[in-house]
């Protein structure tokens, strides 16, 4: 094992126990950048469309929020406008209750690519919404793998980092 790869490991066990960067991701997507501070989980629900895969990623950021001893999240179905208040929105880019979303996620089956995704925050603390977007089923899954890593434990406090990311 290289020392790269040593830390790498070493980061993902304790990416849990310490104030994990942005640039602690593994893996590391090809663009990433943090948009504000950390706000608190306290609040959010999960929104996904109504496919199996962002079923299952939404069961992947909860695993992590109770890993960190946290209360998993009020997971819904996705339909019609997106609701007031705190959100994180899983879906792939051809669900069609994204068409009606503005302004345009920019997430094509093309666009970034086969299992590729988007991050993106939208609004303010109060009323953020995260979406994550794949190009396609699998990609949406790597969406929330990705934003779990998001999720970190301060102070007995879970937050989440607002960030961009493109993958």
């Amino acid at each position: 094992m290289t020392i790269r790869g040593l830390l790498a490991t070493l980061a993902a066990m304790f990416a849990g126990h310490c104030h994990a960067a942005i640039d602690t991701i593994i893996p590391l997507p090809k663009e990433i950048r943090a948009v504000g501070e950390p706000i608190p989980l306290d609040g959010f629900r999960i929104v996904v469309a109504g496919d199996e895969r962002s079923q299952i990623a939404a069961a992947e950021i909860n695993q992590r929020i109770v890993s960190l001893g946290g209360k998993s999240l009020t997971v819904g179905r996705f339909e019609g406008p997106l609701p007031d208040g705190r959100l994180i929105l899983i879906a792939p880019c051809t669900a069609k209750e994204l068409k009606a979303l503005s302004p345009s996620l920019e997430v094509t089956p093309t666009k970034p690519g086969v299992q590729g995704y988007m991050i993106r925050p939208s609004g303010n603390s109060e009323n953020l919404k995260l979406m994550l977007v794949g190009s396609d089923r699998l990609g949406t899954l790597y969406a929330a793998v990705t934003c779990r890593q998001l999720i970190v434990k301060r102070d007995d406090r879970l937050l989440l980092q607002p960030a961009l990311v493109r993958d």
